[in-house]
Order: structure tokens, then sequence, then C-alpha cells
């Protein structure tokens, strides 16, 4: 369900939607979703939608990657090469205590 409200919101970014209508959006699914009230609603985009919008805005994240950065393992399992690395761990000395 996550993966779905961030695809209507990349949708609509795109679109070229304005804030005040994206924002109006967002409050209508959030309330009808029951996820929350609209004063909850309102003040949760008034504090992130200013960062949000513009961010997803210059940024290439398909809706699967927003969602996972957004969400976490709600969106699903994300499979991104950029996201599989290795750290080699050199050996070191260690000293042994004793009593």
């Amino acid at each position: 369900m996550n993966l779905k409200r961030v695809n209507i919101l990349r949708n609509e970014i795109l679109a070229g939607t304005s804030f005040e209508e994206i924002k109006r959006k967002f409050v209508t699914l959030c309330v009808r979703f029951e996820i929350e009230t609209e004063l909850v609603c309102s003040g949760f985009f008034d504090v992130y939608g200013p960062k949000v919008v513009p961010a997803y805005k210059a940024s290439n994240l398909a809706s699967k990657e927003a969602c996972s950065l957004i969400f976490g393992e709600t969106c699903g399992e994300l499979e991104n090469e950029l996201h599989e690395w290795d750290v080699d761990i050199p050996d070191f000395p260690t000293t042994q205590l004793t009593k």
C-alpha cells in the first residue's frame, strides 16, 4: 500500500502539479485512508513537503526506491546493484590479556 501512495505522489510531481495541489491531494488521501486526522496530515505535509517534493523532482528514483527510503521494508525488497557492496577488513594483530 505504501508503494501505491509513493507512486501517486511521484506521478503528481512528474506531471508538474503545483505544490498546493499536491498538498491538497496528499491530505485528502491521508484522511480518506484513515491514516490520521486532517490536522495531522496537513501538518505532516507542511513539515516534510517542502523538502520531499523538490528532492523528488531532482532525483531519478523510481517509486519503489523512494518508497524503500521513506517506509523501509514495508515496500518490499529492493534490488539495486548500487546497494550490493562489500567491505574488506584487513587482519590486525591482537594482544593476549593476562591475569
